[in-house]
């Protein structure tokens, strides 16, 4: 073969491997390189060939080894030899120098002419041993080949003395995130810390390497062929020897990031032997006995030097300088940079200042401080090209002087609310820098730095900018009537997906489908449509839409009359079906006839209809006669008002307005109000003289020509004649006494003016209470107004003089009443002597929750502890005063009662009773112990109309428009608030939880305001609960009694003329004030109970909350198996019930020796007894429903059911 053939072969053949290989590696496939496995002899840990080892590990069975493991990993894809938490000491292993010379060298760590790395995990130390011998030498580590030490631990080197001597001996590495501490021992032949023969780089690490003294040859901390340090902390010592160096490396030495180096070294040597030295971040301190730095330097940050070693003398500044020079050969000491930086953190809007307070040197940083600025992102607008992503000027000045690595990767992103040009963000970060429109702020914080207030403290800079929405693209006609569906038979338009809709152009429909009917009456009828606005596009611009006009009204229509009101036998004539026509104005519509329409009389619309593409047409109005009378509105009489019996007879009605044309009004008056009367009319209008409600019925009876009209009634009431009475006409009272006067009225919701003659004898509050002034005599009045007229009752008031003026105080009572615990208490202390007298308590103290009026001297509040409490009165007049020891005691009782506001609306009541029993009655509440109290807590609150939540409107909108639609007047309104309330023995509050429904209902009386009270009035209550409302009960009288178990907003509502008449013979119950008390009827297993508040004067029941008879017999379980015996079987038999509360299942597992037999009837057994027994320490926490309950039959048939015999 020639050559050219030769060398075309080859070309042929490079390229067909070519393809080969590319083919190979194409990227739907995958080369996996596994890790090459060391060779037998070529590594050593603490003296021992690991590649030898069980699963090539070492652990504490090996001389020398103390803890840890270290383990060879060929997994990967180069070896790892990972050290966690390794500790050794010993001699290691002994070969011959590599290079062949006599030297007998250890090797504490051993990798010879392999690819190896180190992983670090926890505190990992190698420690050799001494070996002094002459031809010895250690080593603490000896990889001869490229490595990495990396992981999250540390390493400890400790070399012993020895001829020669290198604690960690590497060929080119990078040290990334650990820690390493290397103590190399004297070695006359050489001492070295760390050696490299190729670069050494250090990252993130922190480093401390000291070499021994070396008298023959050179002591060097770190030796490196090049050395690189980024973001790390070295400190590196060299010691006494011919030659000393605290780190040495021919080529060049590089400082980046926020790094700090320490080099020292000691005798007449230099710190830093470098071809060049460079550094433009981080720190140096350097320090020689002879020369601080023996090479060039080349430094972006200024430093500074010192003639002698300790920095005390000889200081001369360094300047910033871009091409490497030697420094002055006097410095023994330099540094780098030569400002400290004392930096003190701050942020004020978009900017981070760092401020340096350090004045003791000249500081570089302009006006002693450096700023980071964030910088709102360019883009404006969504959809734009610029960059979402916020800035920050200053950033590498600011690293520069901080030593931070602070980052624009470090900005967050949130999403803000923007009041004028404030903006405030809400909720958590973003992912990423936001694109969409809308308001945000960009947030940069810097943490752990040096505040005005902490020492490791926040600071945040912030930008609120906005994204605007882009403009939404234009839009034609066309374009705007396919975005709509136009319904001209509803009249209504409806925008479909993307679009608004305008009925002036201007403002935007919020109630769609939107009537267009006032648009179609126009001549020229038109709607606007636009694009809508979304997240991030703006609304477009409104675009005309022209409709199809009205058809015009049809014409040539004529009428024939009907013969009677009812009938269909008039037309209209000239209708066809295209047509329609309406009775009610245009309320409802009906289609029209071909030809002629059969209608009854009236007047009537009549129009084209609409279709699918017109709207129906513009109206004619059409009258069809007819002969019978029909009455307009003006025509018809009106009910005289506001009559009030006088004894003399009365109109009932005004005539009316016009008269009939075709016939006379006539009246009659009837027993019923649904059904005329068949005689009796007259051309008179009807009077009468008795009090009372009249049905007066009018028609107009026609003449010849003409038929009667049809019948219509009116109630008209005549009320019963007012009057004031009082129940006194002469009371007598001593100066400073008091009295009441009872008025009754009529009508009874009248409102009563009370009035004094002479307010210097005697005065009158708004309830009728009198007060005696100074002797003498007053007429109090009571008036009320009806119409126009005015009704009065009066009394007259004999007040004499005081007592005898020359008296000290002598106080006439001695025994007070008892109180009980949560019941309102009273009593009058009394006194003789002059007036007036004042109360004090001078020793002792009330019981809780009472206190003394010192004017009136009445005790009273209510208890809220029990006990007998002894204290001292002090009655006291202008001549003196006296004192009296009394005491009160305050007995344990069961209630609570707290009234505020104004009776019976404004009330709270409250009822502690067995926790058990209260409990049964709700649910999903805080539990209690047997020595917590429990109170349910009743509250009313009467509701102005004018001061409402928004909730609240909607439960007042809502039931008085269910009260409309019933006929039924909304005459007040009251919500009723359900609160449980647990305290523990020391009578702290545990909880307090609103209920809002019970698992039975409780008996609530509505007393009837007096205001509303009427004879023949019906009232209704109204409850509002989960956005619906609903007739709870109904009743007359004074209240009405309901049954409920959810408490929100509730409503009297009444109907007049719907109650029965009241029994004029009903029981009369003296006038007195409702006295309420709690009263229990006890439940058994076989009778429910119940708790009653009520009056202990008439028994008037006010609160009735049901005690359960199944909670007993629940109860009465529990309690046979807390006193059962160990390993007892506890029998229970039943006739009525059929299922356990979850009570009974918390019994049995707390007594797990304890077994129930049960017996009881159920249907499916044809009313045979049958029985199961749960065996003792069965697991029954997953036997009850979600209700806590668990039927027999299918605890029977988990446990085995069996029929009893008979």
């Amino acid at each position: 073969m020639n050559p050219k053939s030769s060398n075309l072969f080859r070309k042929v053949l490079g390229i067909f491997l070519s393809v080969i290989l590319v083919v190979t590696l194409m990227p739907s496939m995958s080369v996996k390189v596994k890790a090459a496995v060391i060779p037998a002899g070529k590594l050593f840990v603490a003296g021992v060939d690991i590649t030898t080892q069980t699963k090539k590990t070492i652990t504490t069975g090996t001389t020398g080894v103390t803890s840890g493991t270290a383990i060879l990993d060929e997994s990967g894809t180069r070896p790892v030899l990972k050290l966690n938490n390794f500790q050794y000491k010993g001699n290691g292993c002994s070969k011959p120098g590599a290079s062949g010379n006599l030297l007998l060298q250890h090797y504490a760590l051993l990798a010879q002419s392999v690819n190896i790395d180190i992983e670090l995990t926890g505190n990992n130390k190698l420690e050799l041993n001494d070996n002094t011998g002459s031809e010895t030498a250690n080593y603490g580590v000896y990889f001869n080949n490229s490595t990495t030490i990396s992981g999250t631990g540390s390493l400890e080197i400790k070399n012993g003395a020895s001829y020669n001597n290198k604690g960690l001996y590497l060929s080119g590495a990078t040290i990334s995130g650990v820690t390493i501490t290397v103590n190399v021992g004297d070695a006359p032949n050489g001492s070295t810390g760390i050696l490299s023969g190729n670069t050494l780089t250090i990252q993130n690490s922190t480093i401390k390497s000291t070499a021994g003294e070396s008298t023959n040859s050179s002591s060097s901390g770190i030796d490196c062929t090049k050395l690189i340090v980024e973001n790390s902390i070295i400190e590196s010592h060299g010691n006494r020897g011919n030659e000393s160096y605290g780190i040495t490396s021919p080529n060049s030495y590089s400082i980046s990031d926020s790094s700090t180096i320490i080099a020292t070294a000691d005798t007449a040597t230099y710190s830093l032997g470098t071809t060049l030295f460079e550094i433009s971040r981080g720190s140096l301190v350097a320090s020689g006995h002879t020369q601080a730095v023996y090479r060039p330097v080349k430094n972006t940050i200024k430093g500074v030097g010192w003639t002698d070693t300790e920095g005390t003398t000889g200081k001369t500044p360094i300047d910033i300088s871009e091409t490497a020079r030697e420094l002055d050969s006097s410095l023994k000491k330099v540094k780098f940079p030569g400002h400290d930086h004392s930096l003190t953190y701050s942020a004020s809007s978009a900017v981070i200042t760092a401020t340096c307070a350090n004045t003791d040197e000249e500081c570089d940083l302009t006006g002693n401080k450096v700023d980071l600025t964030i910088v709102k992102p360019a883009r404006t607008t969504y959809g734009g090209t610029e960059s979402a992503a916020a800035t920050l000027t200053g950033l590498s000045d600011f690293n520069s002087a901080t030593g931070k690595s602070v980052s624009e990767n470090g900005i967050k992103y949130y999403k803000a609310t923007k009041s004028e040009t404030t903006y405030t963000k809400t909720g958590d970060a973003l992912a990423a820098a936001p694109t969409n429109a809308g308001d945000y702020v960009a947030e940069l914080e810097l943490t752990g730095v040096k505040t005005s207030t902490s020492e490791s403290g926040t600071v945040t800079a912030s930008v609120g900018y906005t994204i605007v929405k882009k403009a939404a693209d234009s839009l034609t006609e066309d374009e705007a009537k396919a975005g709509i569906t136009i319904d001209y038979t509803a009249e209504k338009v409806t925008p479909g997906t993307g679009f608004d809709i305008s009925l002036n152009g201007t403002d935007k429909e919020t109630t769609l489908p939107a009537s267009i009917t006032e648009q179609l009456n126009g001549d020229a009828p038109k709607i606007y449509v636009r694009r809508a606005e979304t997240d991030d596009v703006a609304a477009g611009d409104w675009v005309a839409v022209s409709l199809v006009a009205r058809p015009d009204a049809p014409t040539g229509l004529s009428a024939d009359g009907a013969s009677t009101a009812t009938t269909t036998d008039g037309k209209i004539n000239g209708t066809t079906s295209a047509m329609e026509y309406s009775e009610d104005n245009g309320a409802t519509w009906v289609t029209a006839s071909d030809t002629a329409t059969p209608v009854k009389a009236g007047t009537y619309l009549v129009r084209i209809k609409a279709t699918t593409d017109a709207p129906a047409g513009k109206t004619v109005e059409i009258t069809v006669d007819s002969k019978q009378i029909i009455l307009a509105d003006d025509q018809k009489p009106t009910a005289i008002t506001g009559l009030i019996a006088t004894g003399s007879e009365q109109t009932l009605l005004n005539e009316p307005e016009r008269a009939v044309t075709g016939g006379t009004m006539n009246y009659a008056i009837s027993d019923s109000a649904t059904i005329a009367p068949t005689s009796g009319w007259s051309t008179s209008i009807p009077k009468k003289a008795d009090a009372g409600t009249y049905h007066v019925w009018y028609k107009a009876i026609a003449d010849a020509d003409h038929l009667d009209s049809e019948p219509g009634v009116i109630d008209v009431t005549i009320s019963d004649k007012p009057e004031v009475k009082f129940d006194v006409t002469t009371m007598e009272l001593s100066e400073g006494g008091t009295g009441t006067i009872t008025a009754t009225v009529v009508p009874s919701d009248a409102t009563i003016t009370w009035k004094s003659d002479s307010e210097s004898v005697a005065k009158v509050d708004s309830t009728g209470k009198v007060t005696a002034v100074g002797a003498g005599t007053a007429k109090i009045t009571a008036t009320i107004t009806v119409g126009t007229t005015e009704y009065k009752a009066e009394c007259t008031v004999t007040v004499t003089g005081s007592a005898p003026s020359e008296t000290v105080p002598e106080i006439s009572i001695s025994d007070l009443s008892e109180a009980t615990e949560g019941e309102a208490y009273n009593q009058t202390l009394t006194a003789n002597g002059a007036q007036p007298i004042t109360w004090a308590i001078t020793a002792g103290s009330l019981p809780d929750g009472l206190a003394l009026g010192s004017d009136t001297g009445v005790i009273s509040g209510t208890p809220t502890s029990t006990g007998t409490s002894v204290f001292t009165v002090t009655a006291s007049n202008s001549y003196g005063s006296v004192s009296k020891e009394l005491s009160i005691t305050v007995q344990a009782g069961n209630t609570i009662v707290d009234k505020e506001g104004t009776a019976p609306y404004d009330e709270k009541t409250s009822v502690e009773n067995d926790p058990a029993e209260v409990r049964a009655l709700v649910s999903g509440v805080t539990p209690v112990d047997e020595s917590d109290t429990v109170r349910l807590i009743l509250n009313t609150d009467s509701k102005d109309e004018g001061n409402l939540s928004d909730d609240e409107k909607e439960a007042v909108d809502t039931i008085k428009g269910m009260a409309e639609a019933n006929g039924l007047t909304v005459g007040s309104f009251v919500d009723l608030t359900l609160i449980y309330e647990v305290t523990d023995a020391n009578g702290a509050q545990k909880a307090r939880d609103q209920i809002k429904e019970t698992s039975t209902p409780i008996k609530v009386k509505f007393p009837i305001p007096p205001g509303l009270r009427k004879s023949g009035r019906l009232f209704s209550i109204f409850r509002f609960h989960d956005s619906g409302a609903e007739i709870i009960g109904t009743g007359s009288g004074d209240a009405v009694d309901v049954d409920t178990n959810k408490f929100s907003m509730y409503a009297i509502a009444y109907e007049d003329g719907a109650a029965p008449a009241e029994d004029s013979e009903k029981k009369v119950v003296r006038p007195h004030t409702h006295t309420y008390a709690w009263d229990k009827v006890e439940a058994t297993e076989d009778r429910n109970g119940e708790l009653r508040y009520q009056c202990t004067e008439c028994y008037d029941i006010l609160v009735r909350v049901p005690l359960s008879a199944y909670y007993v017999f629940n109860a009465n379980t529990v309690d046979k198996i807390t006193k059962a015996k160990q390993g007892e079987t506890v029998k229970i038999t039943t006739d009525r019930w059929i299922s356990f509360h979850k009570m009974v299942f918390d019994a049995l597992a707390a007594r797990p020796d304890v077994s129930l037999e049960v017996s009881f009837l159920d249907g499916e057994y044809k009313g045979n007894r049958v029985s199961f027994t749960i065996p003792a320490g069965a697991d029954s926490s997953d036997l009850f429903t979600e209700n806590n309950f668990a039927g027999f039959m299918y605890l029977g048939n988990k446990y085995g059911l069996k029929a009893e015999e008979k």
